[in-house]
């Protein structure tokens, strides 16, 4: 219910996907996991994180995409 009422969501591991209002100027970003494990993995303990895409979602697409 929280994806279709717009709220944040996190999405853990390889090929997640999440949407999170950052408190502090309101802006919402957009993040997408790698989709291969493995390399997921190796990223995770490289650098933190196995995060292959984040943005700043506009207007428009905070409307269209929750």
């Amino acid at each position: 219910m929280g994806y279709w009422r717009s709220h944040d969501w996190i999405g853990c591991g390889p090929g997640a996907a999440g949407r999170i209002t950052f408190p502090t100027n309101h802006m919402r970003d957009s993040f997408v996991q790698i989709k291969q494990p493995n390399k997921w993995m190796d990223e995770v303990e490289r650098i933190g994180h196995g995060t292959q895409d984040r943005s700043t979602l506009t207007a428009e697409e905070r409307i269209s995409v929750g």
